[in-house]
């Protein structure tokens, strides 16, 4: 939306006095076109020499009277991920026009307790105590340089931490240091405590609401305490939650490594784990740094706890196994299962049935992620068994549906989804669930299904497309809208192929095979290699995306020739969900099958036109990552999902 001319003037004229405000010490450069920036402010040493020590600037004028609603801002979750992508600290600068003060906080210091917001945005807030003084201008430099050294690939340790406090919770001054001296031998390597005025800005304020950890004010985090907080007899407690959350602090700046050995020390003591929100972030902390073996082992120490809340935390801690499921070693894969049976015993012999169920389906996704499908059915049925309210819930029959899938029990695997769809589940589930008509060989029927799906989500649709058009080709054109597969009799009855067999003998064998088995791959793959002998490329093109789409493991040759034959048709749309649907199937080796294909043509094919076209769409989609996965949490108030994303 435009700015009126009063905005804009005020915003003019705040920049204006700003770079006055800024004086000798830095030189302002303003960012042209400014999205999200407005400038970059640069310090300036002796003898008028540029130090390089940089940071940006985003500021915010406002002519509201009322200073408290004036030291608020919506910022959008976008804006704020970006700026925490940026390799400079990004200062927040608001100018209040009324009182024509200035009001400055790093945009990694701001404190969630205060910012609320909503799915799309959240409210950053300056305090009082930001206000602009003739101190200011020295300390800017000062946190920049921190946060030079935060960022750096190995900043010094261990990092000096002075604490601040003039007693809380009846303790002294004194005693909260010596409190803090104590715990923070756990990670004396990463962690060096303090007495005394902060020198190089890192701290740790205790007072009786709040415990403050900040590092040189460019990043922080605060724990606000609840009523009946207890800091231990002698400040054990307030002493080990202060020093966890410093965690956050360094994971702000992306020190995930440093933040993530002092969860390993700390979090093992503290009860502030029991508060999912800090659980979550942990857990997220020990993601990113991934470790693994380390958060498993705390998840299985946590877990043995006889309160309920820590062995939520318990589950929230073996997240980073599931989020790295793809690349675990074969120890740490162990580890992961060991854990979670440690859970299934637990609940056993606390006869708790519902955490029971819970566990049991926590492990079957284990084994469905790692395409264990026998093993997972298993452990599905029984939490059912343990819970019956399990088999009122879309998740259980949607996951189940893929399991049963994945054992190849299309039937049972069809009556999931169907029951899933009654439960609410996701449009994908109508996909899938129309996916095991097909293997069941219900086509018609599979294909009435796609096509809604098609018309209701054209987005998910790109390999649903495919198998629609060749669900066309059985129903329409070999007239077989249902049929008992058999393929045993489609194995035996494979035809001779050759140079010297005619195009025609190729094409009635595999219509033979494809009358007991419509499915079967290698007939669509004759028939699409007789098509293009006889130069019906148009019908290649069908054949083999019929022969890749209808199986459920990936065939390179099949792909690469349906993207041939789509390429060479200049089918763009279609070679785009051809591409779409074989990275996602294939995987990396879709693209050297490609080339060697290439390779293997005639000395006048034109392969690098070929190879640069799919490039081209491939980098225009979407990145194909691992879909992630969704956490549910199960409690009185009924299901609560948060999608995490890998």
């Amino acid at each position: 939306m435009p700015q009126s001319p009063r905005t804009h003037r005020l915003e003019r004229e705040s920049r204006a006095a700003f770079e006055r405000l800024l004086g000798d010490r830095f030189v302002y450069r303003r960012e042209d076109p400014d999205y999200a920036i407005d400038g970059v402010v640069e310090a300036i040493g002796k003898d008028d020499v540029m130090t390089g020590l940089r940071f940006y600037v985003q500021l915010k004028a406002t002519d509201k009277e009322d200073l408290d609603k004036a030291l608020s801002l919506s910022l959008s979750l976008e804006d704020r991920d970006y700026y925490r992508s940026l390799s400079l600290p990004v200062l927040m600068v608001r100018y209040h026009s009324p009182s024509e003060m200035f009001y400055t906080r790093w945009i990694s210091e701001y404190d969630p307790y205060f910012a609320k917001g909503g799915m799309k945005t959240l409210t950053f807030r300056w305090l009082e105590t930001d206000r602009w003084n003739e101190k200011r201008a020295d300390q800017l430099a000062t946190e920049a340089q921190v946060f030079a050294e935060l960022r750096s690939p190995n900043p010094s340790l261990p990092r000096p931490l002075h604490v601040v406090t003039e007693g809380a919770f009846d303790l002294t001054e004194s005693e909260i240091l010596y409190a803090f001296r104590e715990a923070a031998a756990q990670s004396s390597d990463v962690i060096e405590i303090r007495s005394g005025p902060p020198e190089g800005g890192a701290w740790v304020e205790v007072d009786d609401e709040t415990v403050h950890v900040n590092l040189a004010k460019i990043t922080g985090a605060t724990l606000h305490l609840t009523e009946g907080y207890s800091a231990g007899d002698l400040g054990e407690a307030i002493a080990t939650d202060g020093l966890l959350m410093a965690a956050p602090a360094f994971a702000n700046v992306g020190q995930f490594d440093i933040a993530a050995r002092l969860v390993i020390a700390f979090a093992p003591h503290s009860a502030l784990v029991s508060n999912p929100e800090v659980s979550l972030a942990l857990q997220g902390i020990m993601g990113v740094a991934r470790r693994v073996r380390e958060s498993l082992e705390l998840s299985d120490d946590l877990d043995r706890s006889d309160e309920p809340s820590m062995r939520q935390a318990a589950f929230f801690f073996t997240l980073p196994a599931l989020q790295h499921s793809d690349s675990l070693g074969e120890s740490e894969l162990e580890l992961h299962r060991k854990t979670l049976k440690h859970r299934i015993i637990r609940r056993k012999q606390q006869d708790d049935k519902t955490g029971l169920a819970r566990e049991l389906v926590n492990l079957a996704n284990l084994h469905r992620r790692r395409g264990e499908g026998r093993k997972a059915i298993r452990l599905y049925r029984e939490a059912a068994e343990a819970d019956p309210d399990y088999e009122d819930r879309a998740h259980y029959w949607f996951e189940l549906g893929g399991v049963l899938w994945m054992d190849r029990r299309y039937e049972e695997a069809a009556d999931a989804y169907q029951r899933s769809l009654n439960l609410g589940a996701a449009p994908i589930a109508e996909a899938l669930y129309a996916d095991c008509l097909l293997f069941v060989g219900r086509y018609a029927e599979a294909r009435d299904r796609l096509r809604d799906f098609i018309d209701n989500q054209p987005d998910l649709a790109g390999e649903y497309r495919l198998k629609k058009m060749s669900l066309d080709l059985i129903v329409d054109v070999l007239g077989i809208t249902s049929q008992t597969r058999d393929i045993e009799a489609a194995v035996n009855a494979s035809p001779r192929v050759g140079d010297g067999v005619p195009p025609e003998r190729i094409i009635q064998n595999s219509l033979r095979q494809l009358r007991l088995d419509a499915l079967w791959p290698s007939a669509w793959y004759n028939l699409g290699v007789a098509a293009g002998k006889q130069g019906s490329q148009k019908k290649a093109l069908l054949s083999f995306i019929s022969g890749t789409i209808l199986m459920p493991e990936a065939d390179l040759d099949l792909w690469t020739h349906s993207i041939f034959y789509a390429w060479t048709l200049g089918e763009k749309d279609l070679l785009r969900d051809v591409l779409t649907t074989a990275r996602r199937q294939a995987g990396p080796p879709l693209l050297r099958s490609l080339v060697k294909f290439g390779r293997e043509q005639d000395v006048n094919f034109p392969r690098e036109e070929l190879l640069r076209e799919v490039d081209t769409i491939l980098a225009d989609l979407p990145a194909h990552h691992a879909a992630g996965y969704t956490l549910r949490i199960i409690g009185s108030a009924g299901v609560e999902e948060i999608e995490v994303k890998e």
